[in-house]
């Protein structure tokens, strides 16, 4: 099985920053599913409908930050900002 930094490095078409949205909401999907939540609980505790968060997980709406803000601290964890990584080190 391929890994997901191997398929990427493959992918020309889709620009990369849509793929570094992509992995964000993979990466917050993840945690909820980790956390043991279902959709509708954690649209509960963010006060949006289950829908909202269904749109979200299958990138069919591109969310708001400061509603990636208030999931990732939900679920335990923030945003860090920093310096980009150059491709030699």
């Amino acid at each position: 099985m391929e890994k997901w930094v191997d398929i990427k490095e493959g992918i020309k078409s889709i620009p990369p920053q849509k793929i570094k949205y992509i992995e964000l909401v993979a990466e917050i999907t993840n945690l909820r599913v980790f956390k043991g939540l279902t959709q509708a609980q954690l649209a509960e505790i963010l006060e949006v409908k289950q829908p909202h968060i269904g749109r979200f997980e299958g990138l069919g709406a591109v969310a708001k930050t400061d509603f990636v803000i208030k999931a990732l601290d939900t679920l335990g964890y923030e945003l860090v900002i920093q310096p980009k990584k150059n491709k030699e080190g």
